[in-house]
């Protein structure tokens, strides 16, 4: 098949220190029955005529903020909808780890050395940072879609105190419902599962307390506005619906915690859920996995654990005990589960809307989130930005023309992939070279990419420390080389959990030479630069 995109030959987040000695009182981490498929009632004479004269498939991506892969067992709406009738990407990760990094390489298609988006914060990140004028929904207006955005965008959208300009709506966008951030929190802003403020379409909205106006369920709403409108307009869409369950919020709704003092405190890292939900999921324990809390961490770099001992510190301090420790994981854990059952209400409203109006069959829905997040995994607790599994393989599920129902791809693909998936199957283009490579090649043939590697990379600006690291991942190894000196290898097919690192293992040094090689060419590569290939016999052990 022709590729219809250009290729090229060639603080906001807390401090993890700081999020784990203050647990409870954290600045959220990215702060800085069916329907009828008959056309719909009132639709324009002559849609179903346009559409067939443009047969191209309608886009909608469904993104959550936060969200492990571990989690989405727990969203049967998703599983019943998209998962069972689409393509599940089993090894699809984050390529950069954080709220706004991740977002950007969504609208761009490309890796974060790259689109310069660095943080969520100014200088090296937040939403002035990227180019607006030349992302996805600007090229796709120019082939003939329409566009709409409901939900999360970049961080610091709409914030002048935090260094960004006021809310405009962006270019490229038909319809914009997109909420305002604000700082210092807590404030009205994206944060607030209630008490919200959103720009509509140039008009600034404020969401009250009561049930009906929970953020989840008025996203949820629009999405299913923008389905009937455009469909009425008789043109191909593209939209994006990015809630932000399930991140952590402050305001009502947030859970409590006692503390050994007497003192009551909402545990700042957990979500509100919706009403109807607070009740479920209340003997759901956080994940236990052999990673967490790892006893020997004498072979993980320097700063890995120092972060570790100022967390022991930390807790020590507080004077929380491991039972109360683990309270507090659970709570907010269960939390985050409930959070998502509004947006597993959302799936489904999206889709009966989209069965309701005809346009079920024709179109391509996307889930996934934009990075991870850490429950004590090697000592990290409520944070990303760290290259391990936990913070950088999330879900990626996605329904539509062009993937198979019931289909598990295991190949490794990234969060650069998206944007030229969606150029190939619309006809649009990019003005500069995209990274990564459409998903439909490797949803049609499991060879496709059985030997890809794929670029990981997290730069971490913080008041108290400040690192880079990057990475790349073939299928069973991954190799990570920090700033410091430090190099973790990892053997997956032997050690999924991370424990061992092989890094300068002589045993492991063919392995290790190769991926090192493969890591060179990745982290300064672009376009077609980054399509590089590691053979499995190049990095498997030889029998001992």
């Amino acid at each position: 098949m022709a590729r219809n995109w250009t290729r090229s030959a060639t603080a906001g987040t807390v401090s993890i220190t700081t999020a784990l000695i203050t647990l409870l009182l954290l600045l959220p981490a990215c702060s800085r029955t069916p329907g009828s498929s008959a056309p719909l009632a009132g639709q324009a004479r002559g849609t179903t005529q346009q559409r067939a004269a443009d047969p191209r498939p309608n886009i909608v991506l469904i993104m959550t903020d936060d969200q492990t892969l571990g989690e989405l067992k727990h969203m049967p709406k998703v599983k019943r909808y998209l998962t069972d009738e689409g393509t599940n990407f089993a090894n699809y990760f984050a390529s950069f780890p954080l709220c706004c990094p991740a977002r950007a390489t969504l609208l761009t298609g490309q890796y974060a050395h790259n689109h310069g988006v660095l943080d969520n914060v100014p200088p090296l990140g937040g939403n002035d940072r990227l180019d607006h004028s030349q992302t996805l929904p600007v090229w796709l207006q120019q082939v003939g879609y329409r566009t709409g955005h409901v939900g999360k965008y970049l961080n610091g959208y709409g914030d002048p105190s935090a260094g960004n300009r006021p809310a405009t709506v962006p270019p490229g966008y038909d319809d914009w419902f997109g909420l305002v951030d604000c700082s210092p929190s807590p404030c009205a802003g994206t944060l607030n599962y209630w008490g919200f403020k959103v720009l509509d379409n140039g008009t600034e909205r404020t969401y009250g307390d009561s049930d009906d106006e929970y953020q989840t369920d008025v996203l949820a709403a629009r999405a299913v506005q923008d389905i009937d409108r455009f469909t009425r307009e008789g043109k191909p869409f593209y939209l994006t619906v990015w809630p932000l369950a399930p991140h952590s919020g402050q305001g009502r709704g947030i859970p409590q915690f006692t503390l050994p003092d007497g003192r009551t405190v909402p545990i700042g890292v957990a979500p509100a859920a919706a009403p109807r939900h607070q009740s479920m999921f209340l003997n759901e324990t956080a994940p236990r996995a052999a990673s967490t809390f790892e006893s020997d961490l004498s072979d993980k770099p320097a700063i890995i654990q120092s972060i570790r001992r100022e967390v022991d510190e930390g807790l020590a301090n507080l004077q929380l005990d491991p039972n109360q420790i683990r309270e507090i994981l659970d709570i907010t854990y269960r939390a985050r589960l409930q959070s998502l059952q509004a947006v597993d209400d959302l799936v489904e409203q999206v889709v009966r809307a989209l069965e309701r109006t005809g346009q079920l069959d024709n179109t391509i829905i996307a889930f996934s989130s934009d990075n991870g997040w850490m429950f004590g995994e090697h000592g990290l607790v409520f944070t990303k930005v760290v290259l391990y599994d936990e913070s950088v393989r999330v879900p990626m599920i996605v329904r539509g023309p062009g993937f198979p129902k019931a289909r598990v791809v295991t190949q490794p693909t990234t969060d650069a992939d998206w944007v030229p998936t969606v150029l190939e199957v619309t006809g649009a283009s990019a003005p500069f070279p995209v990274d990564g490579e459409p998903l439909t090649q490797f949803a049609a043939d499991p060879n496709s990419g059985k030997d890809r590697a794929v670029l990981l990379e997290a730069w971490h600006q913080g008041r108290e420390r400040s690192w880079q690291a990057s990475g790349v991942r073939v299928a069973g190894f991954v190799y990570i080389e920090w700033d410091t000196g430090d190099r973790e290898l990892y053997d997956l097919f032997n050690d999924p959990f991370q424990l061992d690192n092989k890094a300068d293992n002589p045993v492991y040094a063919r392995t290790q030479a190769r991926l090192a090689t493969a890591l060179d060419e990745l982290r300064s590569c672009l376009g077609q630069g980054c399509s590089v290939v590691v053979a499995q016999q190049e990095v498997r052990r030889s029998p001992d």
